[in-house]
């Protein structure tokens, strides 16, 4: 680990200095940008990256021991079991033969082949030693019990001889034999590791495929398993490494818990090829998830697409068969003892460092009770509930790129805090509800009761008891939202350092119950179409010292960033606006920023490094075109961080601003909540306009409303 570090900051100082010595050479430019193309936008100058101090998984033991992974053998010396029919016969020390079970009593080497109904192999050694059990062609059928068992022993290998096919496979339910609750087909007290170039295919059907009370080593070789419960389920640590693996269970794919031990219950991957479908989730683990590398294709649960499930209503998109109701409401309960069905889940953190991943999954993507980190990779996700969600820290800090697609989510990516710093990579996020959420699940900044609160965990705690024992002191399991220790106080905030990002929601854009940051990057967002959501939403303040932003949605809950920006940005009205037609920003005859939003849109908030205070600059939408001159640099400062008034400043045609000045936090888009056009007799526009006589794109400009 040691060495890992300081190789990867090596790596970011030498990345950071070749970057900004080739970009200023190249403009002898101060700003120094890096021209990249966007899809469907016109700026080709994102942001160069910004260095975050190096973020680095969390250290688990990601050790894969040469003999577990070592699928040689000297078959001279090694004993023989021949298996046929009923019959077992047997060449070598250490082995005793009992009916239709043989047994292994000391350590070795052991070549098995041939069929066997009715019966199992046993390793029943001492605790010292070594067996190596080498499956060639072997297929063992069992009634009611595990057709292989590990009793007793050091560690057992089993090596899949080069180029054989072997199964293995349990029938009915399981009767017990001896004190063990043995209910795998594959079960083992100690440690397991599978290697070698041949092929093992496991089916049972009432209980796991795989079991082991240890750890469990696969490396090297092609396993496919067909399961009532668990795929493969163990109690201390998977280790996976260039591993073909197929499973189609009733429960967990990959499952590992520990509950006495919160250092155990890990689960890492290096390499390999995956296919997951699952009634329960494909990854989980109590302590940590760690992905390296390796293609992963997981389908999780019974997908619902949330779009087409979803109770469009005007208080939000309730899903209370989902454990949740929408943004301001309140959590239901109604699913917490229900199976989880989520992609990629661990209690503590999930860190995936690269690979690619098609998630399709009833629940969450991608979910941890504590920290989620993503240095790489390629996703396509899917999901009836949130892409990416964890219950404190989402952090996606890419500085070599990423592609992150979510297709379909409740909410795209969830977290206490969240931070893209994803490179030359793009983030591309659809929703039914928020794209970004930043939220501790209390509703507010630092926990308690607030407005748009929202309970994390989506659907219930995943039929597991809430395994709350093994989350880190004060942090509550799914379904809670609380971080760090008891009676601490949990920031929160929504930060983008770079990368290029695309929202598509109904929700609110980027919502932030804390805070709200871009340094860097280009972020467009199309939506929301309701009025009672915007494209930029924060609590707290919202900041933009760099990158470039274009947001398009729904004028009454429309918000600009604050005061303590140092980038200008400008928010205009621009009437109702269809989908589909370009949104501008022009100095001039010159594009400075483009985008064209999906969505129906009444606002447009616009953010980029050209805008300088004292310029005039233009915006248009199709018929639109409103003419700004930026006399200071946050133009239409209605940031509720700072004025709690929604849209403080809509005028009537008058000039009056209403007779609130916005005020009131909670029932005043700007004006008074009962005569949102001010004083104009007309004035029941929902957007808080006149009759009309003031251009849509000049709202608040003469009376900031404060």
């Amino acid at each position: 680990m040691k060495n890992l570090t300081q190789n990867r900051i090596l790596a970011v100082l030498v990345r950071a200095l070749v970057l900004s010595v080739t970009v200023c050479l190249i403009t002898g430019a101060a700003g120094c940008r890096i021209n990249t193309a966007l899809p469907r936008g016109g700026i080709e100058d994102g942001e160069a990256i910004i260095e975050d101090p190096e973020v680095l998984p969390a250290e688990i033991d990601t050790e894969i021991k040469p003999r577990d992974a070592d699928p040689g053998y000297d078959s001279e010396s090694a004993a023989v079991i021949v298996l046929s029919g009923r019959g077992i016969a047997a060449e070598g020390e250490g082995i005793s033969v009992e009916g239709g079970t043989v047994t292994v009593t000391a350590g070795g080497t052991y070549i098995v082949r041939g069929d066997l109904a009715g019966g199992g192999v046993v390793v029943k050694a001492s605790k010292e030693a070594d067996v190596k059990l080498v499956l060639d062609g072997v297929n063992i059928e069992n009634d009611g019990f595990a057709a292989l068992y590990v009793f007793s022993a050091n560690n057992v290998i089993v090596t899949l001889a080069e180029g054989s096919e072997n199964r293995l496979a349990t029938k009915g339910d399981f009767v017990q034999i001896d004190e063990n609750n043995v209910n795998a087909c594959v079960y083992s007290k100690d440690d397991i590791a599978f290697n070698g170039g041949g092929r093992l295919v496991v089916s049972c059907d009432s209980g796991h495929g795989i079991a082991a009370k240890d750890d469990l080593t696969v490396s090297g070789t092609g396993i496919e398993i067909t399961a009532g419960n668990h795929g493969i389920n163990v109690n201390d640590s998977i280790k996976i490494d260039g591993a073909s693996i197929t499973v189609k269970s009733g429960k967990d794919a990959l499952h590992c818990e520990n509950t006495e031990d919160i250092s155990l219950g890990n689960i890492y991957i290096s390499k390999g090829s995956f296919s997951f479908v699952t009634a329960g989730d494909g990854i989980d683990a109590s302590g940590i998830v760690r992905i390296d590398d390796g293609a992963f294709d997981i389908e999780s649960g019974n997908y619902r697409d949330p779009e087409q499930s979803a109770d469009f209503g005007e208080i939000g998109f309730g899903r209370m068969e989902s454990g949740r109701t929408g943004p301001g409401g309140a959590v239901s309960g109604s699913e917490t003892n229900t199976a989880s069905t989520k992609g990629i889940k661990a209690d503590k953190e999930v860190d995936i460092l690269g690979g690619s991943f098609r998630l399709v999954c009833e629940d969450d993507a991608v979910h941890s009770n504590g920290r989620i980190l993503i240095q790489g990779g390629s996703f396509d996700i899917s999901t009836g509930d949130d892409g990416i969600h964890a219950d404190s820290e989402v952090m996606i800090h890419t500085p070599e790129g990423c592609d992150i697609r979510i297709n379909n989510s409740y909410e795209g990516i969830e977290g206490a805090s969240i931070t893209v710093n994803a490179g030359p990579g793009t983030v591309s996020v659809k929703a039914v509800d928020d794209g970004f959420n930043a939220s501790n699940g209390q509703g507010n900044e630092f926990g308690g009761p607030g407005p748009g609160g929202m309970g994390y965990g989506g659907r219930g705690s995943g039929g597991r008891g809430n395994r709350g024992q093994q989350t880190a002191p004060g942090q509550e399991s799914e379904g809670g939202g609380t971080n760090g220790a008891p009676g601490q106080e949990s920031p929160v905030s929504l930060r983008f350092l770079s990368g290029k990002v695309f929202v598509d929601c109904f929700g609110d854009g980027l919502d932030s119950n804390g805070t709200l940051e871009v340094k860097g990057g280009t972020i467009f967002v199309s939506g929301p179409t309701s009025s009672n959501n915007g494209a930029v939403d924060y609590n707290r303040k919202g900041v933009i010292t760099g990158g470039t932003v274009i947001a398009c949605g729904a004028s009454q809950m429309a918000q600009n960033f604050g005061s303590e920006s140092t980038q200008g940005s400008i928010l205009v009205n621009c009437g109702t606006v269809k989908g589909g037609t370009e949104v501008r920003l022009l100095s001039g005859s010159t594009v400075l920023a483009s985008f064209t939003p999906a969505k129906q849109f009444g606002s447009i908030l616009v953010s980029s490094p050209e805008l300088k205070a004292g310029g005039t600059y233009t915006v248009t939408a199709g018929s639109f075109s409103s003419e700004i001159k930026l006399d200071s640099l946050i133009y239409n400062s209605n940031g509720r961080g700072t004025n709690p008034g929604r849209n403080p400043g809509k005028i009537d045609p008058g000039g009056n601003p209403g007779s609130d000045p916005g005020e009131n936090p909670g029932s005043d888009p700007g004006g008074s909540g009962e005569d949102p056009g001010g004083d104009d007799p007309n004035g029941d526009n929902p957007d808080g306009m006149g009759s009309g006589e003031v251009a849509p794109g000049d709202f608040g400009q003469l009376n900031p409303g404060r």
